[in-house]
C-alpha cells in the first residue's frame, strides 16, 4: 500500500515521546517530509524517561487499535545517562 500521508500516529503515550519517523529510509518527521510515496511500513522512534515494559506494551496496543500492523520492537537503552544505540542522521 502507498499513500501521500504520513502515518497518524500518537506523538506522546505516557512517558514515551515520538523523535522520529522514517518510511523507505528517509526521515519523515519531524521536518519537512520528502516528496515521496509513503509505504504502510515506517519505522518510529519513542524514547522517554523511566520507561518501562508495560508502558510499551500499552503503545503497541495503542497503535493496534488505531489499524497500524507492527511488526518489530526493540528496546533502547542507556547507561549512565549516555546512549548505547546509534543515532538517526
Amino acid at each position: 500500500m502507498q499513500t501521500d500521508q504520513i502515518p497518524d500516529v500518537p506523538k506522546e503515550h505516557g512517558p514515551l515521546k515520538l523523535v522520529m519517523m522514517m518510511n523507505r529510509g528517509m526521515r519523515v518527521w519531524p521536518g519537512e517530509p520528502p516528496q515521496m510515496h509513503f509505504l504502510d511500513l515506517t519505522r518510529l522512534r519513542y524514547e522517554g524517561e523511566g520507561v518501562t515494559t508495560e508502558d510499551i506494551e500499552s503503545l503497541l496496543a495503542e497503535l493496534s487499535k488505531k489499524g497500524f500492523t507492527w511488526a518489530k520492537a526493540q528496546k533502547l537503552f542507556t547507561e549512565d545517562g549516555e546512549k548505547k544505540y546509534s543515532q538517526p542522521y
